[in-house]
């Protein structure tokens, strides 16, 4: 859902030189979005239909700008797994002004009114990081290649 709720954003700014990928520490490549991220995610204008999950890589951490997180023990994970990259992996919810240390909790078994409490939770904390974002990859990315997974 973060994925498709930045690449929304990103898109109604006209912003076209900033790429979103999203990976998972157990997905299954090729997997679809669940399908209650699906259909919460459309009743928000957010198209998830095109969504193929992938597992994190070296590849993608050594492209990506920054990385963000929902679960503390996803950031330890990431860090012990690929050290290179841990000065631009972030909880999302601690990133930019005004962070905290909170987790976004995962709603994966749980009913759609979980899945439509995480969709407000992450397009809450996107709409609050969105500056600081765009502010980052400005100053950190070359226009050639400007990534937030």
């Amino acid at each position: 859902m973060a994925e498709g709720i930045l690449r929304k954003m990103i898109a109604d700014h006209g912003i076209t030189h900033i790429r979103i990928r999203s990976a998972g520490m157990l997905a299954v490549n090729g997997a679809p979005a669940a399908s209650s991220a699906r259909s919460v995610s459309g009743n928000h204008g957010v198209d998830l239909s095109a969504h193929a999950a992938r597992f994190v890589s070296a590849d993608l951490i050594d492209e990506a700008d920054v990385i963000l997180v929902m679960e503390r023990n996803h950031l330890q994970e990431i860090r012990e797994w690929f050290p290179g990259g841990t000065g631009k992996i972030f909880l999302l919810k601690s990133f930019g002004p005004d962070g905290t240390d909170e987790e976004v909790d995962d709603p994966i078994g749980g009913n759609p009114d979980l899945f439509e409490l995480c969709f407000q939770v992450i397009e809450s904390e996107i709409r609050r990081i969105f500056p600081a974002l765009l502010a980052f990859c400005g100053r950190a990315c070359p226009d050639d290649k400007k990534t937030a997974n």
